[in-house]
C-alpha cells in the first residue's frame, strides 16, 4: 500500500491510496493523516482496493459528514461495496 498526498489548489488536499489495506501500520497511518487535514476540500482516490477496513470506512462517512469530501474509486467493486455503506463515492 502507498499513500500519496499533495495540494490541487487552495486548500484541495488529494489524497492517493494505491493497493490494499491489510496491516494495522498503514490503516493507522491513513487514519492519521485524514485527522491532520481539518480543514478545506479533501478529495481521496483509492486504486487497486476491492474492499476497506471499517475503521476506513467510519472516518470516511464522518468526514463527509463534516465536510466536503470527493472519493474516487477505480474497482467497480470497491464503489459498489461503499455506495451501499452510505458512502459518496465516484
Amino acid at each position: 500500500m502507498g499513500i500519496s498526498i499533495y495540494s490541487i489548489k487552495d486548500k484541495v488536499k488529494h489524497i492517493k491510496v494505491s493497493g490494499e489495506l491489510y496491516e494495522k501500520e498503514e490503516i493507522t497511518q491513513l487514519i492519521e493523516i485524514l485527522n491532520a487535514i481539518e480543514d478545506g476540500e479533501l478529495q481521496i482516490t483509492f486504486v487497486d482496493a476491492s474492499i476497506l477496513p471499517v475503521q476506513v470506512i467510519q472516518k470516511l462517512i464522518i468526514i463527509q459528514k463534516l465536510r466536503k469530501c470527493n472519493v474516487y474509486v477505480v474497482k467497480p467493486y470497491l464503489y459498489s461495496y461503499m455506495y451501499k455503506l452510505g458512502i459518496q463515492c465516484r
